[in-house]
C-alpha cells in the first residue's frame, strides 16, 4: 500500500515509503507518540481479514513489520495507546447465521521489546451477546461498553427481542475485568471521549438492537463520572442530529458535521459555531483534530451538490477547520 503525511505548518504533503502491508481497509490503528500503529483490516484483493500490521516511524521514515499476533480471525477490532502498550480489543468471527459473540480477546504490544502478550478475555453473560463494542483509555483502565441483542421465546406463540449496553472496566494494572455501571443512558454507539477526568458519550441514534421505528431528533451527548456513575446530559448541538464527528478540544466538545464545525463549552452550556466550510465531506471522508484545528481529507462536495453527491462533482482534497 501506499500513503502521504501532511505538514501542517508548511501545509505540504510527503509521499511515505512503501509499507510492507498489502492494500487495505478499516485497519485497527492509533498514534503511539512517535509512530502510526496499524493491524489487521480488510484487504483489498482478498475476502478475508488481514492479520498482520506495522509500525510506521516519522522520525526515521521506516516501517517495522509487526510480530505475529495470537488474534487469528475477528470480526471487530479496536487499538488503543495506554502506558503499558498498544491494547488491540477484538471480538470473533459470528457464529454463522448469528451476529452474536460472548468474548472479547485483549492483547498487549510491547514496542520497546516488539512483543506481544495476550491479557485475560472479557467474557459477557450468555443473555447478554455481544453485537458490537466501544471502548476508551480512561486514566488507567479501559472502559468498554458492550452492546447486545437476544432474541427468545414469549410464551408458547411468539418470540422477542431485549437488547441493551452493559460496560465493562479492563483494570490495565491488574490486568482483570469488571463489570461498571457507567452505560450511557443516552443509548450512544460511538466511540466515548475521555476528557481526564470525565467520559463523553456523543451524540447518535440509540442502540436498541434491530427494532424499527421512526427517525429520531434532538440526540444529545452525556458525561458521565466514572467515580460514582452519574450521568449529565449535555444540552442539544447543532450537528447532533446529523450523525455527527465529535471530538475533545482540551475544554470543550467539538462537533463537525455537514459544514458545520461547532464547540460547546462545557462550563457555560453554550454551542457556538465558526464560518460554514466550503466543502461538504462523504461519509468516507477522514477526520482528525490536531489539538488547534481539524483536518478534513478524501471525497468532498460541494454544498449544491451534497444531497446528491454524484461522481462527476467530487473533489479529492482536504480542509482545515478552526473552532
Amino acid at each position: 500500500g501506499d500513503g502521504a503525511s501532511y505538514d501542517q505548518a508548511s501545509k505540504t504533503w510527503q509521499k511515505l515509503p512503501p509499507s510492507p502491508l498489502s492494500p487495505r481497509s478499516y485497519p485497527a490503528s492509533v498514534w503511539t507518540g512517535d509512530s502510526l500503529f496499524i493491524w489487521g483490516g480488510y484487504p483489498a484483493d482478498d475476502p478475508t481479514r488481514a492479520t498482520d500490521g506495522a509500525l510506521y516511524n516519522v522520525a526515521t521514515q521506516k516501517w517495522t513489520v509487526l510480530p505475529p499476533v495470537p488474534v487469528r480471525s475477528y470480526q471487530q477490532l479496536l487499538a488503543i495507546r495506554s502506558d503499558k502498550g498498544i491494547l488491540l480489543l477484538s471480538i470473533p468471527v459470528f457464529v454463522a447465521n448469528q451476529k452474536i459473540s460472548e468474548t472479547v480477546s485483549a492483547d498487549l504490544y510491547d514496542e520497546t521489546t516488539n512483543s506481544w502478550r495476550s491479557l485475560p478475555d472479557l467474557k459477557s453473560p450468555a443473555a447478554e451477546p455481544m453485537q458490537f463494542f466501544t471502548a476508551v483509555l480512561a486514566g488507567s483502565a479501559v472502559d468498554l461498553f458492550s452492546q447486545w441483542s437476544i432474541t427468545e421465546p414469549i410464551g408458547s406463540a411468539g418470540i422477542g427481542t431485549r437488547s441493551g449496553t452493559t460496560g465493562y472496566t479492563l483494570d490495565l494494572a491488574s490486568e482483570r475485568w469488571s463489570r461498571n455501571s457507567l452505560a450511557p443512558q443516552n443509548g450512544s454507539t460511538a466511540v466515548p471521549l475521555w476528557t481526564g477526568t470525565e467520559l463523553i458519550a456523543p451524540a447518535t441514534y440509540p442502540y436498541c438492537g434491530s427494532c424499527p421505528g421512526p427517525v429520531r431528533t434532538g440526540l444529545f451527548s452525556t458525561l458521565i463520572n466514572p467515580s460514582n456513575g452519574a450521568q449529565v446530559n449535555l444540552p442539544h448541538g447543532p450537528v447532533d442530529d446529523d450523525y455527527p464527528r465529535l471530538f475533545w478540544g482540551g475544554g470543550a466538545l467539538l462537533g463537525y458535521g455537514g459544514r458545520t464545525f461547532t464547540a460547546l463549552d462545557l462550563k457555560s452550556g453554550r454551542w457556538s459555531s465558526a464560518a460554514p466550510a466550503p466543502l461538504v465531506p462523504s461519509d468516507s471522508a477522514a477526520t482528525v483534530w490536531t489539538g488547534k484545528e481539524l483536518l478534513v481529507w478524501g471525497v468532498l462536495y460541494p454544498p449544491s451538490q451534497a444531497l446528491n453527491q454524484s461522481p462527476s462533482s467530487q473533489v479529492l482534497g482536504g480542509m482545515q477547520l478552526g473552532p
